[in-house]
């Protein structure tokens, strides 16, 4: 049943900013748990994750399994004493703290708040943060929990998935990352002097750089994809 009157915002604001809000707000030794399947933190939202582990928050990171995600993000969430876990299948973002639970489209991710149009229902009444808070509980006790060894050196931990770089996808020369233009100059000749066959079988993927079979139509592995279309 929906809990009609219950108190409940639905908003399509700036949900990092309210994200780094409650992360501010915290006291020493609250907990936040923060659901996204797909992470890549823009600078403001490690600062408040930081800030908030330096004053003893305790904050949990439940992560789908099998997709790629920062470096970066991978080493500064083993270095900030984050505890991160991961499960299968995850699709759901959910944030939550004592004082506000928030369900929401959108991952903790810098695409999805630039690009993407999103809505959050922010759930305020103890009864509905307890209830949200339940779902958690059991997520997170299913997942695998990961060590700080084990996080950043994931082998999902890559450092070309990201809006700067990637590699042609016939010889894997660092080039501009952009999907209608997915080789180097040189290749691209190449391929041009060869037919122009948009389904020739190619050498690695576009973003991050693995050695898999691809072609200028599609020129991502399929774990790139789905991360591609899940921001």
């Amino acid at each position: 049943m929906w809990p009609f009157g219950e108190d409940i915002d639905i908003l399509s604001g700036d949900l990092l900013a309210d994200l780094k809000a409650i992360l501010g707000d915290m006291r020493p030794t609250e907990e936040v748990f923060l659901v996204s399947p797909y992470i890549k933190f823009d600078a403001n939202v490690r600062r408040a994750i930081k800030a908030a582990a330096e004053n003893d928050v305790k904050i949990h990171l439940l992560l789908r399994r099998g997709v790629d995600r920062p470096i970066e993000d991978s080493v500064f969430l083993a270095e900030s004493g984050v505890k991160v876990r991961e499960t299968e299948n995850l699709h759901a973002k959910v944030y939550w703290c004592k004082h506000v639970a928030i369900v929401t489209s959108m991952n903790l991710h810098e695409f999805s708040d630039r690009n993407n149009i999103e809505v959050s229902v922010y759930f305020g009444s103890k009864r509905r943060i307890k209830e949200v808070k339940g779902l958690i509980d059991v997520w997170w006790n299913a997942a695998t929990p990961l060590s700080v060894v084990e996080l950043a050196s994931s082998k999902h931990a890559s450092n070309t998935i990201n809006n700067i770089g990637a590699v042609c996808i016939q010889c894997k020369d660092a080039i501009d990352r952009n999907k209608a233009k997915p080789m180097c100059l040189k290749c691209f000749r190449d391929w041009e002097n060869a037919g122009k066959n948009r389904v020739r079988p190619e050498k690695f993927c576009h973003y991050c750089g693995k050695q898999r079979v691809t072609t200028i139509n599609q020129p991502l592995c399929d774990s790139c994809l789905q991360a591609t279309n899940s921001y």
